[in-house]
């Protein structure tokens, strides 16, 4: 592949990447579809936004699988011209809460369709630290489009609130720009020398830690707001601001990540986790909205080091028509986490005897410093096997 090739491709990842937190851009109108459908329950409302991760889960592994038989091309514009139906669907027919059910099911079977196959053929076609600078980048590319759409989902509804269904719109250039450059190859020609589908202990074992960390990550942005109702700080909106800043922690983590895996190589794993304790630290022992923010900033930087490193380590040693199971596999794990973290959360109370904001915060942190030790002690036995190398 030439050069030129090669950067068409690179931002062809980066560009697709944008649209795959759009279960976000729901958030920003969570009161006003209350307000539209009042007979509906507040939970069913607010399933919304976690109910696309169902199908995420679903399809991403039907599409790794299918991409050993199938142009991984042919999936990815598939997926994401059912984002863009997406975008259509929502803001032409919104009349009941079935019908935005069903656009939210379009929505995950879209992102599942691609999801797994961005960083398959990214690891497909780089190696060393063009890979890990890639990689890094396209985490970065994901909390960029999380923060446009949370955004500007939020303007465009100020006009209707079936209008933040535009921001899906974000998936076109993404597909223009898969139909010119994702390359149209079958992996199935190589899978014949056998090997299985690539889920192995490695997959496993990166597939805990990525779980393990999105157990206590998801709870940040979902307790935001309460955190500052506690304390009587801020509004809606000031909570906005701290989904944002955590957002965009991740997306400088993410732009240099590069440099740092060339440095410290699989332990920005447990520094990634160290990242979330300090951040978890201060949210729940401060009650400053400016230094609320610095820690919101400094949390949200770890999970470019714990997401982008696990994806650099499941696809290590493996062939190319294994990268995306390996993934989705990986994918599915963190999805795992994130749905059962309300859970955790929850839990809290009954460690730390305390039903505060702040005292869940502080569990989230021990949590993290768990992360720390574990992931450490496991990568430092990991680093001695030579195929691990």
């Amino acid at each position: 592949m030439d050069t030129q090739r090669k950067t068409g491709l690179k931002i062809t990842l980066l560009i697709i990447s944008l649209s795959q937190l759009g279960s976000m851009a729901i958030s920003s109108v969570i009161s006003e579809i209350l307000e539209a459908f009042p007979d509906v329950p507040d939970q069913t409302v607010q399933f919304l936004m976690t109910f696309p991760g169902l199908f995420i889960l679903i399809t991403s592994l039907l599409s790794a699988f299918l991409a050993r038989y199938i142009s991984q091309k042919k999936l990815a514009v598939t997926g994401l011209i059912l984002n863009t139906a997406t975008a259509v669907g929502g803001f032409l027919f919104h009349g009941n809460i079935v019908i935005l059910f069903c656009w939210a099911a379009t929505l995950g079977l879209g992102i599942g369709m691609w999801m797994p196959l961005v960083n398959a053929i990214a690891s497909a076609h780089f190696e060393g630290n063009e890979r890990a600078s890639l990689l890094g980048r396209i985490s970065s590319a994901q909390n960029i489009g999380a923060v446009f759409m949370t955004v500007v989902g939020g303007a465009l509804a100020v006009i209707a609130w079936h209008f933040v269904y535009l921001v899906y719109f974000i998936a076109v250039p993404g597909l223009i720009c898969a139909v010119i450059y994702l390359p149209d190859e079958k992996a199935h020609r190589e899978s014949r020398r056998g090997g299985g589908l690539g889920i192995d202990g490695t997959v496993i074992l990166f597939g805990m830690i990525q779980l393990f960390f999105s157990l206590p990550y998801n709870a940040a942005p979902a307790n935001f707001s309460l955190l500052l109702a506690e304390n009587r700080i801020g509004s809606t909106q000031a909570a906005g601001i701290l989904s944002g800043l955590f957002l965009f922690g991740g997306i400088i983590s993410g732009w240099f990540f590069g440099a740092l895996d060339k440095r410290i190589r699989k332990f920005t794993i447990p520094l990634g986790f160290l990242f979330l304790a300090i951040g978890f630290t201060g949210l729940g022992c401060t009650h400053s909205f400016t230094e609320y923010m610095i820690f919101s900033v400094i949390g949200g930087m770890s999970i470019p080091m714990v997401l982008s490193q696990s994806s650099l380590a499941v696809v290590e040693n493996k062939r190319s028509e294994q990268f995306a199971m390996a993934s989705a596999a990986l994918f599915a794990f963190g999805n795992l986490g994130a749905f059962f973290s309300p859970v955790t959360t929850s839990f809290s109370s009954v460690v730390m005897g305390s039903d505060s904001i702040g005292s869940r915060m502080i569990f989230c942190a021990v949590l993290s410093v768990i992360g720390v030790a574990v992931t450490a002690v496991i990568l430092k036995i990991k680093k001695e096997d030579a195929k691990y190398e």
